[in-house]
């Protein structure tokens, strides 16, 4: 007997390296298409991301191909750190030529495996679901004492592998299939090899130990896959349970791949799947566990209706039907209740008080037998009464009595903050402690108002309400939700006062009526509505999908305008205009494209260029005339350029706050644009120079706009990165600067007003002398000079007398880009 205790645990990766030891594979970097919504897919993409589980050269993995006894002996081998490099085999059938030999005498001196009685190993067969589990049990000293389960097809299993057998099914290592049979017979397969081989390191194993600082909430994901018959089944709907508990933590659905996922806290948790009258379950389950898989199995249906004490019909009624695990419902507006449940067991039937919903779930009945067939339970009643309960005597001076249902409540869990957000009678809602769990729910009545107070909700909140009128939310904490708050509401006045770390998206409110009245938050309106900002209020950010009006912002940290209604009362610190959206209202002006791009600072905007590998870092700074310092308007951007291309850069402006600056009075903008490297240079051009150096161009301007007062320079840039040569090329280039300049760039070709000159030829970078004759006589040409002037002789002197006050358009082309410059 192989043992345990020589068993070494590797990593789960290097169980799959099936993949890589067996077969001739080739690696691949995702998920192979004929894996993807297999049952086995988890097991699959985790190993595949790890890099070290690859598919066949053309791109398939085959799941469902079947494997050697050689293959699943080297497999184990690899898993457990069983291999011998000195271990004698002696079946008749392994030849020390093989390339298996040393795996299965491996094998055999592990003690996991014996061979047939006739001294043969069959290393090519295919190795049996049977002998699988055989081969498990030895290698892992399972307990063979457990019972065999009723499997339909068990007069198939051989008598030496029915202990065996029994013990894989109690360890959960093997299963049988939803049909009842184990069909041990079958080979097994590479997918169902690699479930085995998972399972089978991780058992009896102890988690890894892992430290937390206690001072922050630690989010784990839990995640596994819903299968039924082995298949992928998408759109299942999966309950979180906190261990024995019956209210439900979050919900969630399968996708297309039938995989689903919670993100919760550490911890052990219960699971249920319900889909077409098929459930599943696991209990226990640790947020470490990895490969969750819950196997869909047939249900019954019960059917029944539920009355308080005094009879009367429990409408819309949170109903649990609890054995291990729980299966939830709701009563209709009769009382009554369908759900699936599943077959021969007894459950313990509860409710939830609708005028006590806080209180949740009571038992209403107990030792509830449901077999295996669909059945109507009689009509259960419960011990609590509900709603207003009259008595009063006979004749005309009878007197009565009456009960409210309440109107407040306390809550600490999802389910009782859904019951109470769908009670039309609950106005008022108590956190009494922290939640964990998203919430997406059609809240009843006309008001609801929510205390967080010092509590949090931890996940994703959706209010949605056609009947609601006024919604409000108080917190004293620094973070009332931790996640998302989305509201849905048409009808409804909303006060926020809860701070929320994630989105608060508004898909509809009632028209001006939402009041922020909270820090920092992230806004997304969807509808038309006007937003009121309560002052000392600040708002980090504001996408405006519809038309708003926002008011009495003392600060927005950056705005994203996608309507071209929006209206704000103040300028935010940052603006992005849609690329429908030419102007936003800002107080009573209206500003454009041009002029809205950080109005409370200076700014370079539009600043383009042709994405290239070097960087250069723009600065600018404002100067009286004197040199004096206007006022902090300094910054810093960083553009990609690239090198040796020509670039040419969009219109850039510059704005200022100006109203400290005097009408009249002549104020500098410097911008600097500092060199890539140093046989490189980088010049910004525009019609107003006045200086220009390697480092900066100077721009002036007198005129002070009204309004805000914003002072904005326009001008249109070009530059050149090449080495050599004396100038700096703004937008004019003379003819001798353009050949410098169409060598060093590698030019493709040349359009001078609009006509073809010449494919430009080069010589190991330099351009050839007939290429050097061709432009200069395209040059020549358009301004008009003699073609018998020598082309040595061209000069700028005869360029400027011929010219006169004629531009020629010139145009450049670098690859699948153009550059257009004036010619004087």
């Amino acid at each position: 007997m192989f043992n345990r205790k020589k068993v070494k645990l590797m990593a789960i990766f290097t169980a799959m390296a099936m993949i890589l030891t067996l077969l001739p594979l080739a690696a691949m970097a995702q998920t192979p298409e004929d894996a993807r919504g297999h049952w086995a897919q988890n097991w699959i993409d985790k190993m595949i991301q790890k890099g070290f589980v690859s598919g066949y050269p053309d791109g398939t993995f085959q799941p469902d191909k079947q494997i050697t006894r050689a293959e699943f002996a080297t497999i184990v081998n690899n898993s457990f750190n069983t291999y011998d490099a000195s271990a004698e085999a002696t079946f008749t059938d392994v030849s020390s030529s093989d390339w298996f030999y040393r795996q299965v005498a491996s094998a055999k001196e592990a003690g996991y495996i014996s061979g047939y009685p006739d001294g043969t190993f069959k290393p090519n067969a295919p190795i049996s679901r049977q002998e699988a589990a055989v081969l498990m049990t030895n290698l892992l000293g399972l307990n063979q004492n457990a019972s065999l389960p009723a499997y339909t097809d068990q007069g198939q299993i051989g008598n030496w592998a029915v202990s065996s057998i029994s013990a894989v099914n109690a360890s959960g290592l093997m299963q049988g299939y939803p049909d009842g049979q184990f069909k041990p017979l079958n080979p097994i397969s590479r997918a169902e090899t690699a479930v085995l081989i998972d399972k089978a390191l991780g058992y009896d194993k102890v988690a890894p130990s892992t430290s937390y600082d206690v001072t922050e909430e630690i989010k784990l994901s839990l995640a596994g896959k819903v299968l039924y018959n082995y298949e992928a089944q998408s759109d299942a709907k999966v309950r979180l349970f906190a261990t024995e508990s019956v209210e439900v933590i979050a919900e969630s659905k399968t996708d297309s791949f039938g995989s689903f996922s919670f993100e919760v806290k550490a911890g052990n948790y219960d699971l249920t799947v319900e889909k077409d009258g098929k459930l599943g379950y696991l209990k226990n389950v640790n947020v470490n566990d990895e490969d969750i898989v819950i196997e869909l199995q047939s249900a019954v249906e019960v059917k029944g209706k539920l009355t308080d004490s005094a009879g009367k019909s429990l409408d819309n009624t949170d109903v649990a039907f609890t054995t291990n695990p729980t299966f939830l419902t709701k009563t209709n507006s009769q009382g009554e209740y369908s759900l699936f449940v599943l077959p021969d067991r007894k459950y313990t039937i509860r409710a939830v008080n609708p005028d006590k919903a806080s209180e949740g779930f009571r038992i209403i009945k107990e030792d509830v037998a449901v077999g295996q067939q669909s059945t109507s339970l009689d009509e259960i009643r419960a011990s609590f009464s509900t709603g207003a309960i009259r008595s009063g005597g006979g004749g005309g001076g009878g007197g009565g009595s009456s009960t409210s249902p309440a109107t407040s409540t306390n809550v600490n869990s999802t389910d009782g903050l859904k019951r109470a957000l769908e009670n039309s009678n609950i106005r008022t809602i108590n956190f009494t402690g922290n939640i964990n769990g998203d919430l997406n729910v059609e809240a009843k009545g006309t008001n609801k108002t929510i205390n967080f107070a010092s509590y949090t909700l931890e996940g994703n909140l959706t209010i949605r309400g056609s009947s609601l009128t006024s919604v409000t939310l108080n917190g004293d904490s620094d973070q009332s939700i931790d996640g998302n708050l989305t509201v849905n509401t048409p009808k409804a006045t909303v006060n926020n006062n809860v701070t929320v770390s994630g989105d608060i998206t508004i898909d509809a409110i009632k028209p001006n009526t939402w009041n922020e009245r909270a820090n920092n938050n992230k806004l997304k309106v969807n509808a038309p509505t006007r937003i009121i900002i309560a002052p000392g209020v600040s708002v980090k950010k504001a996408i405006i999908n519809a038309e708003v009006t926002v008011t009495g912002a003392d600060y927005i940290e950056e705005a994203e305008i996608n309507d071209p209604k929006v209206v704000l009362d103040y300028p935010p610190k940052k603006i992005t205009l849609g690329n429908n959206v030419d102007s936003v209202k800002i107080g009573t002006k209206t500003y454009d494209n041009d002029e809205i791009e950080t109005l409370n600072n200076m700014a370079i905007k539009n600043l383009k260029a042709t994405p290239g590998d070097r960087k250069v870092t723009l600065e600018w700074e404002s100067t009286e005339a004197n040199g004096y310092l206007v006022d902090v308007y300094e910054g810093k951007k960083t553009e990609n350029w690239g090198t040796g291309k020509l670039k040419t850069v969009d219109t850039f402006d510059l704005f200022a706050i100006v109203s400290e600056l005097q009408n009249g009075k002549t104020y500098t903008f410097k911008v600097y644009g500092s060199k890539t490297c140093d046989d490189n240079r980088v010049i910004y051009g525009s019609y107003s120079i006045v200086y220009a150096t390697p480092n900066g161009v100077e721009l002036k301007a007198k005129n002070i706009a009204d309004g805000l007062g914003f002072l904005t320079l326009t001008g249109q840039a070009v530059a050149i990165d090449y080495s050599g040569g004396e100038d700096l090329v703004s937008d004019v280039l003379d003819v001798n600067t353009l050949i410098e300049a169409v060598e060093f760039l590698t030019v493709d070709k040349i359009q001078i007003d609009n006509q073809d000159v010449i494919e430009l030829k080069y010589n190991d970078g330099k351009l050839k002398d007939e290429s050097i004759d061709a432009v200069r006589s395209a040059v020549k040409t358009a301004i008009g000079i003699a073609q018998t002037k020598a082309l040595s002789d061209l000069s700028y002197d005869d360029l400027e007398e011929k010219l006169g006050n004629k531009e020629v358009n010139l145009k450049l082309f670098i690859g699948s880009q153009s550059f257009t410059f004036t010619l004087k």
